[in-house]
């Protein structure tokens, strides 16, 4: 008999079975910026829903960017939706004849949400709403379940009407500007984040929030400043430690030259050394995003490319060689018949060549790469 709930990791990053790699790596990192933060909650039930989602995540992960586990996956996942349909079939047919009035749906509610049971959870939610539609804690249940089955826009619906009946409550409006980020209205979410924070100065983890819509909007210096005042306050706690250490990550891609196609390039000394050091302020950090410390890692390998001389061949190889072989000629000719001026002058000449040659094609790369005529912003 089986134990373990089946997790339709598609659903979960809210993609098509046949998204590719490279939209799956990006879902996961999303994914992973909103459950984290989520993770940080004082609430035990929320705290473990979220680090019940991020093992998930990096199951997901696990199992859709390998082909072999992805095509076993997704032949179970098939199988277990035709069995589910026909459960949920045989499951109303019989509820039918079941009355309900003697349940308690609020306290059901409860119970399938803090057992992860989202579904059942928000069937219950649903029908204590039907009970009695005032019951704020029916609607944050609703709408919480509703949230960690990827349904943003009814949990959006669901969370405002948790906060007209209970609008001093920061949790509810946090909750609110997480189900704006997922569907990635940062500006809303923002507002609903700051309204928390209003209502509770000073939480790290509504300081966090909003550090992430810095970091989803190109402002991640903004986003750095916040979270060194977070970790500064709550030094221990790893969730934060992730943020941070994503600022310092994207801080550091903002000291890079950009070219025209949007990637980013080391272009002087001055930004080797802004990646050596915010790089490893963000290696020292404790998180388990393995893929974002590999970024930062990679970041630092191109630092040390970057300031590594290497030789560079030249189009112009052959004015070189003539240029070198005419100084050489004169060299030997010169020394050769006794006159020492112009054995001096092809020896000069041979010089300059060598010397012109090394300094144009034997350089640093951030040199090379300064040349570069696709730069559309200089860095530092």
């Amino acid at each position: 008999m089986e134990t373990a709930t089946f997790v339709d990791f598609y659903d979960i990053l809210t993609l098509p079975e046949t998204a590719d790699a490279e939209r799956i790596k990006t879902a996961v990192r999303a994914q992973r910026r909103i459950w984290n933060k989520r993770a940080g909650q004082s609430d035990a039930v929320q705290k473990h829903l979220a680090e019940q989602r991020i093992s998930e995540l990096a199951e997901a992960e696990r199992v859709l960017l390998n082909s072999a586990s992805r095509q076993q996956y997704d032949s179970t996942r098939s199988q277990k939706k035709a069995r589910a349909a026909a459960e949920s079939a045989a499951s109303s047919a019989s509820s039918a004849s079941t009355a309900d009035g003697a349940r308690d749906w609020i306290v059901e509610a409860r119970q399938s949400y803090a057992a992860g049971n989202a579904h059942a959870a928000n069937y219950a939610a649903r029908e204590a709403i039907a009970v009695n539609g005032a019951s704020h804690e029916a609607w944050n249940i609703r709408a919480n379940s509703s949230f960690i089955l990827s349904n943003y826009a009814d949990a959006g619906f669901e969370f405002r009407e948790a906060i007209r009946l209970q609008p001093q409550n920061a949790a509810y409006h946090f909750d609110y500007g997480e189900a704006h980020a997922a569907s990635g209205s940062w500006d809303d979410a923002l507002a609903e984040y700051e309204v928390a924070l209003q209502q509770k100065p000073g939480d790290p983890l509504y300081k966090t929030a909003i550090a992430n819509v810095y970091l989803n909007t190109g402002k991640p210096q903004q986003a750095l400043s916040l979270m060194e005042e977070v970790v500064k306050a709550v030094p221990d706690v790893e969730v934060f430690q992730y943020y941070l250490a994503s600022a310092l990550h994207d801080v550091t891609l903002t000291k890079w030259s950009r070219l025209n196609g949007g990637n980013f390039i080391i272009t002087s000394p001055e930004q080797i050394a802004a990646t050596r050091e915010l790089s490893g302020r963000a290696l020292k950090l404790k998180y388990a995003d393995e893929a974002l410390r590999a970024s930062i890692q990679d970041n630092l390998r191109l630092a040390d490319l970057a300031e590594a001389s290497k030789w560079r061949g030249s189009s112009q190889t052959l004015w070189y060689l003539g240029g070198l072989l005419v100084g050489l000629i004169m060299l030997f000719a010169g020394f050769g018949s006794g006159s020492v001026g112009v054995g001096f002058i092809g020896l000069l000449l041979a010089a300059l060549v060598v010397g012109v040659f090394v300094l144009r094609h034997h350089k640093p790369q951030w040199k090379f790469n300064a040349a570069n005529p696709g730069i559309k912003r200089q860095g530092v």
